[in-house]
């Protein structure tokens, strides 16, 4: 008698004659409504991890987002963007690589793996190298972020954060990956900079960069000879986003130098000016 009641109602059946005492009973129904929000909750993440990566909200400018975690996903919604969410990230590079994002969100300390690794791989594909990415962390040391800066993040987001921040904070990084350069070809001997393609060259050969490296390249070189301070440069390139220090500027040098400087200890290109900045020579 009682497998047949408890077979009832996990059934939505109606029970037989006999029912048990009232404790039973509210024990059973406490049950199937844990049950019933389980199938409910089960059904609403199938359909949010189905949806496609492009779903802007109407009137809304089109921004495709991946991220790691789902608790903000609906602030970005609600925001008009498109958001594809993973729970883990060993598939994200193949499943970013069918239909390129946006932006990448990623939490540093992620089930299955780490962000700063993800970071690493999205840069070195040569599909997503220029996407931007947002890390979220409860980190917010220097250290930390000049860490997640060397492998290519372009902001920080510190936990605890309001979705609007986050909003706000994912609307200023894709202002600055509008396409706002004047398209030419600079050439300084062996090095080519492409601002329309957004293509770096060098000896002929392309060099992989992220689309921060390479503005703030190709904004120096445009105005080769003029002394930059590192608040000038800050300013020009990386504009209202707020984690980036001074220092941060001497990271993108380094990682730049060591891209296109035959001897990034002797450079050519990127001179420091010491007490000042930076100012970029044709490589004479």
């Amino acid at each position: 008698a009682d497998a047949r009641l408890i077979a009832a109602y996990t059934r939505d059946e109606a029970p037989p004659p006999w029912s048990p005492p009232a404790p039973e009973v509210r024990e059973l129904q406490a049950f199937v409504r844990r049950r019933d929000d389980l199938r409910a909750l089960a059904a609403h993440e199938k359909a949010r991890l189905d949806a496609p990566l492009l779903t802007p909200a109407a009137g809304k400018s089109v921004a495709r987002v991946i991220k790691l975690l789902g608790k903000e996903a609906d602030a970005m919604q609600a925001a008009g963007y498109g958001v594809r969410v993973f729970a883990r990230s060993e598939h994200v590079v193949r499943e970013a690589k069918s239909e390129t994002p946006a932006l990448f969100l990623l939490d540093i300390m992620l089930p299955g793996g780490d962000g700063m690794e993800l970071c690493r791989q999205i840069r070195r594909s040569e599909e997503l190298g220029k996407v931007p990415v947002i890390f979220l962390t409860a980190k917010s040391s220097e250290a930390d972020k000049v860490a997640g800066l060397e492998m290519g993040a372009d902001d920080f987001v510190s936990k605890p954060f309001s979705p609007r921040e986050l909003v706000a904070r994912i609307k200023a990084v894709l202002r600055r990956f509008e396409p706002t350069l004047t398209p030419e070809k600079l050439r300084f001997g062996a090095l080519e900079i492409d601002t329309q393609a957004m293509i770096l060259r060098l000896n002929g050969e392309r060099v992989s960069t992220t689309a921060t490296e390479f503005r703030l390249l190709a904004h120096m070189a445009k105005h080769k000879g003029k002394v930059f301070t590192r608040d000038q440069l800050l300013n020009a390139v990386w504009k209202e986003t707020s984690f980036v220090t001074p220092r941060s500027v001497d990271v993108y040098m380094r990682r730049l130098r060591e891209k296109i400087e035959a001897n990034p200890e002797d450079p050519r290109f990127l001179i420091t000016v010491r007490g000042a900045g930076y100012r970029f020579e044709g490589g004479q």
